[in-house]
């Protein structure tokens, strides 16, 4: 070791004491490295200023912001320095005193790796800027309404990585002193590995367009999948998998081309449209439905949704019996009781449970919390095994916010069963003989 140290020294002193016998030489590289230097710095200074400068005109700092966050001017700066420094050993023609000097074949070999890594490192840093753009305009994008409609990072990781592919395949080639073509060709005899290698990314990559391109799938989207356990918000969508935060704030992660292929439930519509889905049954017993008498018609007439429709009714209701009246004349009352319970059902009653549903039609169509656009309905189900008649209303809310929603529900349904009582209706309620 002590050996190995020794030799690097006096390798390192023989080689400055070299530049130090040969002035032009001397002098060319230090030129170089002052260049270098310097097309560092003023590159570096001159982009962070000018770009600040001329964002902050048009009143987009934030660019400037994003743009100097991420280091663009940084990168910018080590390109030109790079470049620089090849311009620099032409110009001063440091290849040409170093050749003219009459290296052996070690040196030569070592000036020309150190020649290839310089070709390398150029390439590598150009790839390294373009990563630091993608980064700036994914980010940029990212903040906009076109990037929640249309998120492009997906698009970014596969770009960044196609760069690593080609900065590790030409950088390579750059670094032996290869043609960079004949390696890329090379690759064509491994097309069939790759595919095997890279088949989820390009999997995701196809699905990212499809999710792209048909929005199927945007970031703050309510997403239900239960094969992956997911109901929340998407949060991320990235090249191979899409981040979903559940309501629970648990982190759901789902292959991007497992979503495209389908299987789940967005429920960006609703959002959209600016309505929730109420969709309820009240369970009412038979027993209590029955022909709405003179007195009940009175009173419900004094219920202004259906006023009008009401007092139509009594007035009907009142001339059948004046005419029944007639007709019993001289009649028992108790025979005449029976014949106008038995010839109501050739008169214009109508149940209390017709006049309930009148009623929430009416309801449901001049609530404000109801939204205009929705379905709005009242509509009688079949009866139920256990002899409940259910009475369902299907209408979208005006609130889609989950507690604002939950609270309007349940204000809404405690009202639609207290109404039923007004009109005489009874809840079904099943007893332990299981009976209603």
């Amino acid at each position: 070791m002590d050996n190995q140290t020794v030799s690097l020294s006096e390798r390192f002193v023989a080689f400055v004491a070299y530049l130090q016998s040969d002035e032009d030489l001397f002098g060319g590289l230090a030129l170089t490295c002052l260049a270098v230097l310097l097309a560092y710095v003023l590159t570096r200074t001159v982009l962070t200023r000018a770009i600040s400068h001329a964002l902050t005109e048009i009143s987009r700092a934030d660019i400037a912001e994003v743009v100097l966050r991420r280091r663009v001017p940084g990168s910018l700066g080590v390109w030109a320095a790079l470049a620089m420094l090849d311009f620099s050993l032409g110009f001063f023609n440091i290849e040409h005193q170093f050749m003219a000097d009459g290296l052996d074949e070690d040196e030569f070999t070592t000036y020309q790796a150190l020649m290839n890594a310089l070709s390398a490192a150029e390439f590598l840093v150009i790839l390294w800027v373009l990563d630091r753009l993608l980064s700036v305009a994914a980010e940029l994008h990212q903040g906009t309404e076109a990037g929640r409609r249309h998120p492009i990072k997906g698009y970014v990781q596969f770009a960044r990585l196609v760069l690593v592919t080609l900065g590790a395949i030409i950088g390579t080639a750059l670094l032996v002193g290869e043609s960079p073509w004949a390696a890329i060709t090379g690759i064509g005899a491994l097309s069939a590995v790759l595919l095997l290698v890279f088949r989820e990314t390009l999997l995701s990559f196809i699905a990212g367009l499809q999710i792209s391109g048909n929005q199927l799938v945007r970031v703050g989207d309510w997403i239900e999948m239960p094969t992956y356990g997911a109901d929340g918000d998407v949060i991320d969508i990235g090249l191979h998998v899409v981040k979903i935060q559940n309501f629970d704030k648990t982190i759901v992660t789902i292959p991007t081309h497992r979503l495209a292929e389908g299987g789940f439930k967005n429920w960006r519509g609703m959002t959209e449209f600016g309505g929730r889905r109420f969709k309820r049954s009240i369970l009412l017993s038979l027993k209590s439905v029955e022909f709405c008498s003179t007195e009940h018609l009175e009173r419900l007439s004094h219920i202004q949704l259906i006023q009008k429709d009401v007092e139509r009714e009594l007035e009907a209701v009142r001339q059948f019996r004046n005419t029944l009246s007639k007709e019993t004349t001289g009649v028992g009352a108790d025979e005449r009781n029976l014949i106008m319970e038995v010839r109501a059902l050739n008169g214009p009653y109508r149940t209390n449970l017709d006049l309930f549903v009148l009623y929430l039609e009416q309801f449901v169509l001049s609530d404000p919390r109801i939204h205009p656009d929705g379905t709005r309905l009242v509509r009688q189900l079949p009866v139920q095994a256990n002899g409940a008649l259910p009475i369902e209303i299907y209408i979208f809310l005006n609130d889609t916010k989950w507690k604002s929603y939950e609270d309007m529900s349940s204000r809404l349904f405690a009202y639609f069963v207290a109404a039923a009582n007004v009109f005489g209706l009874e809840l079904y309620e099943e007893s332990r003989d299981g009976e209603g």
